[in-house]
């Protein structure tokens, strides 16, 4: 079993999120996902986002929220994440210190 992170190409990407291509150029535009690689033919797509690019669309659609207000909500949701995960270290480290 391979232990290499898999990646989607333009199109992998926009099967597995049943959308157009021309959404997900839009939300590469506004940096709501980053892919690797210089232009579409060459971009890959980390496996995890799918799922940013399906939360994407719903706050587009369901808060009908423009892609400029979509990318600034998910930098809030991901520095979220950082810090819930930085602050769950943080009480290890210090449980594992008040326990000695």
């Amino acid at each position: 079993m391979s232990d290499k992170p898999v990646k989607l190409n333009l199109s992998d990407i926009c099967l597995a999120v049943e959308l157009p291509e021309q959404v997900l150029l839009e939300l590469v535009s506004h940096d709501i996902i980053q892919p690797q690689g210089e232009r579409p033919s060459e971009w890959r797509f980390d496996v995890t986002m799918v799922t940013v690019v399906k939360r994407a669309v719903r706050l587009h659609r369901d808060l009908d929220l423009d892609w400029t207000a979509v990318a600034v909500i998910e930098e809030l949701l991901e520095q979220r994440e950082q810090l819930l995960a930085e602050n769950a270290a943080l009480r290890r480290r210090l449980h594992r210190f008040l326990e000695h």
